[in-house]
């Protein structure tokens, strides 16, 4: 019961979170795919880290973002997905993190992420950080 309030508080925290950096209020249509500042990505993720890390050894509500350009939808062994991303097929491109990051339960119906990213540069900040090398 414990890991589940647990899990119920982080969710909680990171809506908050979202809300307050205005991030999921407003949802405009996807904009293409534009290159993006890695440096300024950093402080986009910071509201994605509420549930994710991009160290593969953490365990955290979402599953690691390490790596997440060019790896298998639903593809982060151990992590258990929800029903629509387990059987997604494909690779999370630029352009298709582009796309759900602007309303993932649009894409992924029954996806439990509930962040949305709906500025363009924003998205295309994020996903530049995510691409960029790690320490």
């Amino acid at each position: 019961m414990r890991a589940l309030d647990r899990r119920r508080t982080l969710l909680v925290a990171a809506l908050l979170w979202s809300l307050l950096l205005g991030i999921g209020i407003a949802v405009p249509a996807a904009g293409a795919h534009a290159e993006g500042d890695a440096a300024a990505g950093a402080k986009v993720f910071m509201t994605c880290a509420m549930c994710h890390s991009l160290d593969p050894q953490v365990r955290n509500i979402g599953p690691h973002l390490c790596g997440v350009v060019g790896r298998r939808i639903g593809g982060v062994i151990g992590y258990r997905y929800s029903k629509s991303l387990a059987r997604a097929s494909g690779v999370w491109t630029e352009a298709l993190l582009d796309e759900f990051l602007v309303n993932p339960r649009k894409m992924f119906s029954a996806t439990r992420m509930v962040t949305r990213v709906p500025n363009n540069r924003d998205r295309a900040d994020l996903i530049a950080y995510l691409k960029s090398p790690r320490p």
